[in-house]
């Protein structure tokens, strides 16, 4: 009996087949496109990954160590088998600012830092440049941290990123930080890395990077595409029930006359089901076969400008998606065949349902437009719903994503609050010592000056790789708020209060020890409301450590000269800039003490991610806009007597057009407010605030569009054969 049913069904396809190769179409667009992203997306991401890792390196965060932490940690990561690390010891920053440093064994192919010309230093008086700065093989250069006045170029290496030294030497015992790059996250137990800030992670990772630890990668990977997986099989699955039940609905007589001459409601419904899986396994076929080729043909194209080719393809996981697939789609023929099957005596065309047909019929032709609308619309409403559900599904998604990027970039600007500095009306002035000497013959009334270097330190309750240490000036620091007693001895040092030192501690400088007499209190602005900050905290001058003269020029053979000069408001300050500028003196830094600019960065909106992918959801709303076409196409053709009925009580094309115009009018209203609820219930779940009015307006205007080709399209197009009485509503 099955072999019959199954040559029965067989026979029904031939005779539909123009209804169901649109069915059969659908489903290999939709088979050969999720096949082709599953492999172009794992190929890709191989192939880029590959690329990035040749040009970039195979780090994928970085961390920061402390000097003092370095040894614990080096004991707690050698165990640690599962990560590759590799270390760059800072030697701090030349009098020009060019970084200094040496990587372990393995750093520079770990962190993609390839040697252009010469070879990487042998000897304690060679180095290697970036290729950024000027020097050439063989040039001499005073590096004063290294302990000697010349060294050799004997290499020119290229940096893959803005994040290495641009100096490069042997290793050596002084170096002040180190910083770990590894090719994976690394919680230490610890805490020596406080890395576990979301802000700081992004900050440190390396953006080219890849993580490597291959157990998240294949967390990653299977709900990536289970994600996809989920999102097409939805669109599938309400297609597909949507697009079954109108075919099925065409056939309604075949079934009741098949039901009349003796066929089971099983048999019916197992021979639809044998139709619909003939359909399924010739679509799904042919597009399994074609997939591997089309993402070969993709991979191919761009592996031109990767540089490399990858096409990952795995048999066993390939035939087990296609397998979840077509049982899938099988699901989804289920209810609508299992409907049609039972109610397959229960009546033939439906229009007998329409409720404006209840009045006159000398009465119709006066009925006002917008309510016949209406009325049909409320007749029918469950394909229009259907309608409604399937461009919400798609516009909702777009518009929430919008809010999302549109709330990222406005929150993302940052907020910048300027603060008029009264204690510190002054500007300083950075430079060399001759340029600083030309503008002390300048006439300005009030001039100080003071010197600094970046020094190591360490105290009982803090330590700090580089920290400003400060020259004292008695006349300065006479205008400064010190708590405690003024340093007397050269042993004595001041700090700032956010140094995190108390009055007593000793502070340890190059193996010497500092006695703490006093702390330098800033000075405190209050805020205002307007700005959401009660108060600024601003010091008199920059430096976390004050020593004195005769201790600061024992310390340090080199400092920095800083003049502070000193104005009454900004308008003698704006003279006094003039004045510099008037005589021609560059290369100076300027920085306004007078006026500080505070800004503040929100950081916590990245962890808000975007709801679908655009592109999955604009060809979600091309199908489903082709999809609702033919649906009210096939409605049209199944109601051909009603809409023959009004043309014969006296309804013009114009009149029947202008009714289908309304009723898509009518559809896009319920889509707008479904629109702006949904969005409404986003934002307050997400907490936003954000109105996309000009992205509101854009698809707003596409979903008008959409419903009006929809409704109004299919009546124009078919007009001639619905009116063709002598089809007696036969029309195919």
């Amino acid at each position: 009996m099955n072999k019959t049913i199954f040559q029965l069904a067989y026979r029904q396809v031939k005779i539909h087949k123009s209804q169901y190769l649109f069915m059969c179409i659908f489903i290999f667009v939709m088979t050969l496109a999720f096949h082709t992203y599953i492999i172009g997306t794992q190929s890709y991401h191989q192939m880029h990954k590959v690329y990035n890792e040749k040009y970039y390196g195979s780090w994928y965060i970085k961390y920061n160590v402390q000097k003092v932490e370095f040894d614990l940690l080096k004991e707690e990561i050698a165990d640690n088998q599962d990560i590759e690390y590799h270390f760059m010891y800072m030697l701090g920053q030349t009098d020009d600012g060019f970084d200094i440093g040496f990587g372990d064994e393995g750093f520079y192919d770990f962190c993609a830092i390839t040697l252009k010309e010469g070879h990487f230093p042998l000897q304690d008086n060679e180095i290697v440049v970036s290729d950024d700065l000027s020097y050439k093989i063989n040039d001499l250069v005073e590096v004063d941290l290294l302990g000697t006045k010349k060294m050799k170029v004997v290499g020119i290496v290229h940096n893959s990123q803005n994040l290495f030294c641009d100096i490069y030497t042997l290793p050596q015992d002084n170096y002040e930080e180190v910083i770990m790059y590894c090719d994976s996250l690394y919680d230490s137990p610890q805490n020596l890395v406080p890395f576990h800030d979301s802000y700081y992670i992004e900050e440190n990772a390396n953006v080219y990077g890849y993580n490597h630890n291959e157990a998240w990668n294949d967390f990653y990977t299977i709900s990536a595409n289970l994600g996809v997986f989920l999102q097409a099989g939805f669109l599938i699955a309400v297609s597909l029930i949507a697009l079954t039940t109108t075919l099925l609905k065409r056939r309604v007589k075949e079934f009741a006359l098949l039901r009349g001459i003796g066929m089971t409601t099983k048999q019916l419904f197992l021979m639809e089901m044998y139709e619909i899986a003939l359909c399924s396994v010739l679509s799904i076929l042919s597009a399994t076969l074609l997939a591997p080729l089309l993402s070969y043909l993709i991979i191919y194209y761009i592996s031109v400008s990767q540089e490399c080719f990858i096409y990952v393809f795995s048999l066993a996981t390939y035939l087990f998606y296609t397998f979840i697939l077509f049982l899938s789609v099988l699901c989804f023929f289920i209810y609508p065949a299992r409907k049609s099957s039972s109610q397959a005596l229960n009546g033939t065309f439906d229009h007998a349902q329409f409720k404006y047909f209840d009045v006159r019929i000398n009465q119709l032709k006066y009925l006002y437009k917008w309510r016949i609308a209406w009325r049909e619309w409320k007749t029918h409403k469950k394909m229009n719903v259907l309608f409604i559900v399937l461009i919400c599904l798609c516009s909702v998604p777009l518009l929430i994503n919008q809010i999302i990027r549109g709330y990222k970039e406005e929150m993302i600007q940052p907020e910048s609050y300027i603060y008029d500095c009264k204690n510190t009306y002054y500007f300083e002035v950075e430079g060399d010592i001759n340029q600083l000497k030309q503008i002390e013959q300048l006439d300005f009334p009030e001039i100080d000056k003071y010197s600094y270097q970046n020094e190591a330190y360490e105290s009982p309750s803090s330590s700090s790789s580089s920290s400003q240490m400060t020259k004292l000036n008695d006349e300065l620091m006479k205008k400064a708020q010190i708590e405690g007693t003024y340093p007397q001895k050269e042993n004595e040092v001041l700090v700032n209060e956010y140094a995190n030192i108390a009055i007593g501690d000793t502070v340890k400088i190059e193996n010497h020890n500092f006695y703490v007499t006093g702390i330098v209190q800033s000075y405190t602005i209050e805020g205002d409301r307007s700005n959401d900050y009660n108060s600024f905290d601003y010091q008199l001058i920059n430096g976390e450590i004050f020593m004195t003269k005769e201790a600061f020029d024992k310390m340090f053979s080199s400092s920095y000269p800083v003049l502070c000069i000193w104005y009454d408001d900004f308008e003698e300050r704006d003279q006094y800039l003039q004045m510099i500028e008037d005589n021609d003196i560059g290369g100076i830094s300027i920085y306004d003490m007078g006026l500080k600019e505070f800004t503040r960065y929100n950081g916590s909106i990245e962890e808000i991610p975007l709801l679908v992918d655009n592109e999955m959801m604009i060809v979600g709303l091309t199908m489903f806009f082709i999809l609702c076409y033919y649906l009210n196409k096939n409605y049209l053709i199944n109601h051909q007597r009603d809409y023959m009925m009004m043309r014969i009580v006296g309804m013009t094309k114009r009149e029947m057009l202008i009714k289908e115009v309304e009723k898509g009018f009518y559809s896009f209203v319920i889509i707008n407010i479904m629109n702006i609820t949904l969005i409404l219930l986003v934002e307050s779940y997400l907490q936003i605030v954000y109105i996309p009015i000009v992205e509101f307006l854009v698809m707003s205007f596409i979903c008008l569009g959409i419903c009006v080709v929809i409704y109004m399209m299919p009546l124009y197009v078919l007009w001639n054969d619905l009116m063709n009485i002598d089809n007696g509503g036969g029309l195919s």
